[in-house]
């Protein structure tokens, strides 16, 4: 079948929008969709569809796409990206398709969004002169697993390597042994100071090493004896494992989110991959970003982003940040569904509320950073309602109520969202979901971050 409905001109090429060629109507109908939701999902970010990049990015960005015809990623401001798939045929652009990233960290999602837009044009490359026949399946999981792949394993390890890896826990996380499901996890290393005991924990040989790298085979007797928390087998790029690593007791009790995704361990090019029960599959690489698969749908996460959020919205004290971290992180793990808001002046919250809604517990009010009192502020905080603490840490009240009459409602917007975006208007509120989503609204934003 022959590609498309190109012209060549003097040997060149002739550039053709997307929209005009014969095979879009396949992909809009089979695949479009899918990859618009795939990378909303794995981005947190809206996305708008642009069919006629050539013209619309001209007169809309001032951008000439065939200015440098080999560059598909073109930032506008802090929160909107522009993503250019391209199409080349006989190493000419031979036709696009644009999407605009809107609500999305650009500067520290740089990496990933390159990854992605060059995996993506490699893939409409490839499937333009096929129609687009195996887009349906290129576009949803697949690209994601290819830019985690690209990410973890550039400069480091072998492609193929890693994405056997990642196929290979995607059935280890449903693996269950003696009738439960269990945590388990591996750290990867080309680093040897991590065997010297300078990384936070300590290592042990053992006596028989294993590896995966051309086996398909779970031994799920051998994965379960690390529980990818405090312990983990130490693999290198080869896939095999001659060690395990435990973390140091007083480290893993320390810092919630430093023990969640090893960041002071993971040095260059290491990086985590751990199961945490049959839903959740992580990957933490060494700058702070995090792969998860949960909930059967795939969601990067930069926790830098996240630390530099919070600590610009209420506090610089490091205890407390984390500790809101953890409450966020679990109840996010969890799936418990809660709203907690961290008012900028705390005499102007009654208009915001319904007053006789002000419960509070205890006399004395506890704090977030109380590790005595972590099960007792998880039913606070998973209580309904919302929780209102203050830039201290103090839960002050709990099971708030929110006055919905001051919501600025607009198409199918939850109760809980419509909250939390109310007590935006006074310092950050932050929306975690039953599915496990966490959205961040602050006083200068008009829409959630989401995490």
């Amino acid at each position: 079948m022959g590609s498309v409905d190109n012209k060549i001109i003097d040997g060149k090429i002739k550039y053709t929008d997307i929209n005009k060629l014969g095979a879009f109507k396949i992909f809009k109908k089979f695949s479009l969709n899918i990859l618009c939701e795939t990378m909303a999902n794995f981005f947190s970010c809206s996305v708008t569809v642009i069919t006629q990049p050539e013209r619309e990015f001209l007169e809309k960005y001032k951008i000439d796409i065939h200015y440098n015809e080999k560059r598909g990623f073109y930032p506008l401001d802090n929160n909107n990206v522009l993503i250019l798939g391209r199409m080349y045929k006989e190493h000419q652009l031979a036709s696009s398709i644009g999407f605009l990233l809107s609500e999305i960290d650009v500067n520290k999602q740089t990496k990933i969004l390159n990854i992605f837009e060059n995996i993506l044009s490699h893939y409409l490359t490839d499937e333009l002169p096929k129609f687009f026949e195996n887009s349906s399946l290129l576009f949803g999981d697949e690209i994601i697993k290819e830019t985690i792949t690209a990410y973890i394993s550039k400069g480091y390890y072998d492609s193929r390597q890693i994405r056997h890896l990642i196929e290979y826990f995607f059935k280890l996380r449903t693996t269950s042994f003696e009738g439960n499901y269990f945590s388990t996890g591996a750290i990867f290393t080309k680093s040897q100071d991590i065997l010297n005991g300078k990384r936070y924990g300590t290592v042990k040989e053992l006596t028989k090493p294993f590896y995966i790298s051309d086996t398909d085979k779970i031994n799920k007797r051998i994965w379960y004896l690390v529980d990818g928390k405090t312990s983990f087998f130490l693999g290198n790029k080869n896939l095999c494992f001659n060690n395990i690593f435990i973390l140091d007791n007083e480290y893993s009790k320390s810092n919630f989110l430093e023990t969640h995704s090893l960041a002071l361990t993971l040095k260059g090019g290491d990086f985590l991959i751990k199961v945490e029960n049959e839903k959740l599959l992580s990957i933490c690489s060494s700058d702070g970003s995090e792969f998860i698969f949960f909930e059967n749908q795939w969601r990067y996460r930069n926790y830098s982003v996240l630390k530099d959020l919070l600590s610009s919205n209420i506090t610089f004290d490091e205890e407390i940040i984390n500790s809101i971290l953890f409450y966020l992180l679990s109840c996010s793990k969890k799936q418990h569904s809660t709203i907690l808001w961290f008012p900028e002046n705390l005499e102007d919250i009654d208009q915001y509320i319904n007053i006789k809604t002000k419960n509070s517990f205890l006399k004395e009010s506890i704090c977030i950073t109380d590790k005595q009192s972590i099960n007792h502020l998880f039913r606070c905080l998973s209580s309904d309602g919302v929780s209102i603490i203050d830039k201290s840490g103090n839960v002050l009240y709990i099971g708030v109520v929110v006055n919905l009459e001051k919501a600025k409602i607009s198409g199918i917007t939850g109760t809980g969202e419509s909250a939390a975006s109310v007590l935006s208007s006074n310092g950050i509120s932050i929306k975690i979901s039953s599915d496990g989503l966490i959205k961040i609204f602050t006083k200068n934003s008009e829409t959630p971050y989401y995490f």
